[in-house]
């Protein structure tokens, strides 16, 4: 849906390698949505003004995981760890 020339409500943005389908405000991400990629990589969670921002998940595309808080775009928080290889950080 737009509005005023921008993206409001939920919809599907697909740019080169990467797909995000979930919640807009104002031409930005916003709420649940979820991005996926070709090489394997992938989010599902919160968005608030365009970035990660609340609880999500990310998995790269080697299978290591990271599930937890994110902050402006970035892992930042409580959250769980767990490479590829076993490894695991929790705190």
């Amino acid at each position: 849906m737009w509005k005023d020339g921008k993206a409001n409500g939920r919809g599907t943005l697909v740019i080169d390698d990467a797909v995000y389908e979930g919640n807009w405000v104002n031409d930005y991400q916003e709420g649940r949505g979820s991005e996926q990629y070709k090489d394997g990589t992938s989010y599902v969670g919160e968005y608030v003004g365009g970035f990660k921002h609340g609880k999500g998940v990310f998995k790269w595309a080697d299978g290591s995981r990271y599930e937890g808080d994110f902050a402006n775009g970035m892992i930042e928080g409580d959250g769980e760890l767990k490479w590829f290889d076993n490894r695991k950080y929790v705190g």
